[in-house]
């Protein structure tokens, strides 16, 4: 029997590695990468520039997957800050003009945003604080939060029936199989830190939903079999269980690889100057996700596997 086809942008990068080996064995799947092609030889490899807008829909039609999981982002905060324009092309731009056309082609198309879209306020009004609600209004203070919030809209417009993933922070080494996907992320900066016995401090006033890139692999391909058989459409949020924060996960990830905890520092955004906005709060409530089947471990049980 042949394998439906699943096409992956940003497939080549930490979670798009990650998703690659998770689609497999029951999607074909074909990768878009930038620059560099992943290391899985089962993938199909294909470069393209997403941001020239007008080669989309050809190469769609050539490559004619059953459903699409777009990845692909300039997601450097600061980088995004200092360059709006150039970064809102693949930001924004592109998932925009893919949906329109998977609509046109009548694809299943799940796209990843992020919880940046909120503000993070403690606000005395239920719907507008957190833990946020797919329903919640976004107010996102960054530059690629905003991207972010533009994006949904324009692909939720363009394409009703696509599913928009918000992720949560997400931590993991590299794959296996892609040693050079390590990213430089939260985890690979303290394992270094509690290696070297050295002291960090952590926010303890930074609040968000962890989760394993390997569980946002699984969430995601959940999210193409919710679309596909059309039993969801448009947000879905897909964090993890547990709302922590930055401190607290350090002193879990410490302790699941057997590190001393005493090393961390507790300390609060309020004693740092920023030269961008940092939203404190933005936990998730993935009740919905939960109800339609993903069902994440503990975080402690997703550190351990790392």
């Amino acid at each position: 029997m042949t394998q439906p086809h699943l096409l992956i942008t940003g497939a080549s990068g930490f979670l798009g590695s990650w998703l690659c080996e998770a689609a497999q064995p029951q999607w074909q799947v074909t990768g878009l990468y930038s620059r560099q092609p992943g290391s899985d030889a089962t993938v199909n490899w294909v470069q393209a520039n997403l941001c020239k807008l007008e080669q989309l829909a050809p190469l769609i039609t050539r490559l004619k997957p059953e459903a699409v999981i777009h990845l692909a982002a300039l997601s450097n905060t600061p980088y995004c800050e200092a360059h709006p324009e150039e970064t809102a092309k693949l930001n924004v731009d592109a998932p925009i003009a893919l949906a329109q056309t998977c609509a046109q082609q009548q694809i299943p198309l799940i796209f990843t945003s992020s919880d940046l879209v909120f503000d993070g306020e403690n606000s005395p009004n239920k719907e507008t604080a957190p833990p946020y609600k797919e329903n919640a209004p976004v107010n996102p203070q960054t530059a690629y939060g905003q991207q972010k919030a533009q994006a949904e809209a324009g692909v939720m417009a363009a394409w009703p029936q696509a599913i928009v993933a918000r992720m949560p922070l997400m931590f993991g080494m590299g794959h296996s199989d892609s040693p050079k996907t390590a990213p430089n992320n939260f985890m690979t900066r303290l394992l270094e830190a509690l290696k070297a016995g050295e002291p960090i401090s952590l926010f303890h006033d930074e609040i968000r939903n962890p989760l394993s890139a390997k569980m946002a692999a699984q969430g995601l391909l959940l999210a193409v079999d919710l679309a596909i058989n059309q039993r969801h459409q448009g947000l879905l949020h897909l964090g993890g269980p547990e709302a922590v924060s930055r401190y607290d996960l350090g002193v879990l990830l410490a302790k699941a690889q057997g590190y001393d905890p005493s090393h961390l520092q507790a300390c609060s955004q309020d004693d740092v100057s920023f030269t961008m906005p940092r939203p404190k709060n933005v936990c998730i409530d993935c009740s919905l996700a939960h109800s339609l089947g993903f069902t994440p471990p503990s975080l402690a049980e997703q550190l351990a596997k790392h």
